[in-house]
């Protein structure tokens, strides 16, 4: 096998965190992260840099490299493939507010319903980082404060990053550590800076569209999905 059909083959990926010894495992992680439980991972080591360094009480973080072999590792999902209108309906079910009132609640429900992904299902997932600047996004459309069509904006505007998770027992059994890197002193410093400014970045770009018309989540509802 040459080299190009070899890469087709294998994924590269960088997890980062702040904690020393990090192993992961089929069905860790938290249930309230964007896609559920699951390892979650970018192809890109840079991203994986940032995001290990974003907290402000800390000074060392580390980015695991993994390589993963996807040959006949199915099912697989795909959510860039999709509108985001389905990656919105998949962050619907594991990222809200405990604390969400009944109405909001019901929306929530319904709007699952409606554009339904079963998570579960896959054993890795490709999609865009929803993190909690993204969330801002997802929560303000529940509430009926911005339509669609200006989270779309707001997407596009903020620099959504991509991410890869694993899910199933098949990809974790897949899962290979290559290596463990660590950014600490003036290195941290600098992500922990690219981070606060894509932060001040996404949650700018909310404000810039959030009076921009369009459908809002109970019209959705009532047409029974979108009208292109």
């Amino acid at each position: 096998m040459n080299g190009s059909q070899a890469d087709k083959t294998i994924l590269h990926l960088y997890h980062g965190t702040p904690e020393p010894d990090f192993i992961p495992y089929y069905r860790g992680g938290m249930d309230y992260h964007d896609y559920g439980k699951g390892l979650y991972c970018t192809e890109d080591l840079e991203s994986a840099k940032e995001w290990a360094c974003q907290h402000v009480n800390i000074s060392t973080s580390y980015v695991y490299v993994y390589e993963l072999d996807i040959v006949r590792l199915e099912p697989v999902l795909d959510l860039l493939g999709y509108i985001p209108v389905y990656w919105l309906s998949a962050l619907a079910q594991y990222r809200f507010d405990a604390k969400e009132s009944f109405a909001r609640r019901e929306r929530r429900e319904r709007f699952i319903r409606l554009f339904s992904i079963d998570c579960e299902l896959y054993e890795i997932i490709k999609g865009w980082r929803a993190d909690d600047r993204y969330f801002a996004y997802l929560s303000a459309f529940l509430s009926m404060d911005i339509s669609y069509e200006a989270v779309i904006l707001a997407m596009k505007l903020g620099d959504l990053g991509q991410q890869i998770v694993i899910k199933g027992q098949s990809a974790y059994n897949r899962c290979r550590q290559l290596d463990k890197l660590t950014v600490s002193g003036s290195d941290y410093e600098k992500y922990q800076m690219q981070y606060i400014s894509r932060d001040k970045l996404a949650r700018d770009a909310l404000g810039q569209v959030r009076d921009i018309p369009g459908q809002m989540l109970d019209k959705i509802l009532e047409n029974g999905g979108l009208i292109e």
